[in-house]
């Protein structure tokens, strides 16, 4: 098994949990035939609040993937609209 890498999947962020998951599934099979442990790496992602608020689960599907750290996306221009980014995120992360 070699680990396949597409040019419209190659950021976990782009991907979908479906396809997440099977790349997760050949990294694992991979590490396996190298006697190498899984549960040694230290996986993130990167995504933003408006994702989150709009899929919850999402954090439960990745921390069960194996995910430990989600950089959170701030592309506002400005101060004042990264920080009701910061704080949507906020929001969606403790509720």
């Amino acid at each position: 098994m070699r680990w396949q890498v597409s040019t419209a999947n190659t950021f976990p962020f782009l991907m979908s949990l479906e396809v997440l998951r099977e790349r997760v599934g050949q990294l694992k099979a991979l590490m396996a035939e190298r006697g190498r442990d899984f549960s040694q790496l230290s996986i993130s992602t990167i995504g933003n609040a408006k994702e989150l608020k709009q899929n919850p689960d999402k954090l439960t599907a990745l921390e069960e993937l194996g995910v430990q750290e989600m950089i959170l996306f701030m592309g506002a221009p400005q101060v004042n609209a990264t920080l009701a980014e910061l704080e949507e995120a906020a929001q969606a992360l403790m509720s």
